[in-house]
């Protein structure tokens, strides 16, 4: 087991582990908390593999709807592609800033899913408390990555 565990942290990149493993990992920690029972994934393959999957499919969410919502709103602009390459050929960390923006994306995003799942399991007042958490928390991760995304937008018009 320790083996596949060091042979599985070689291949995955810091990306895949706070965008997929992470996000995933805490969502299914969440949805146990409140009730969801998940006794198959008390093996750490099973676990491994749902944490990755569950954050692939909050990236992807935050990706074609929080990223869609943010342009529409006008909050965010598209990237130029072409000066986002040359400031990439020019500067590495311009990709480290790519990819903290696309974790605040992704948490933003968990965040969101839990606030849908929380309303619809929660309809009573007395767990309003739960919910104005979770709306705080996405507000938090929605204003990270705007935030985020002008500072990456800032450094390719330089």
């Amino acid at each position: 087991m320790n083996d596949f565990l060091k042979s599985l942290s070689e291949k995955l990149s810091a990306y895949q582990l706070f965008n997929f493993i992470y996000p995933g990992a805490v969502f299914l920690g969440i949805l146990h908390f409140h009730g969801m029972p998940l006794g198959i994934l008390n093996e750490i393959w099973w676990f491994l593999l749902a944490s990755y999957f569950l954050g692939m499919t909050i990236s992807r969410f935050g990706s074609i709807v929080i990223e869609w919502l943010c342009l529409k709103l006008k909050w965010i602009a598209k990237y130029d592609v072409k000066r986002y390459s040359e400031c990439m050929a020019k500067d590495s960390f311009t990709a480290v800033l790519l990819e903290l923006t696309n974790i605040y994306r992704t948490i933003c995003s968990m965040g969101t899913l839990l606030l849908i799942g929380t309303i619809f399991k929660y309809q009573q007042n007395d767990k309003c408390c739960v919910i104005i958490i979770e709306v705080l928390f996405v507000v938090l991760f929605l204003i990270s990555f705007i935030k985020q995304h002008h500072y990456l937008e800032n450094k390719l018009k330089v």
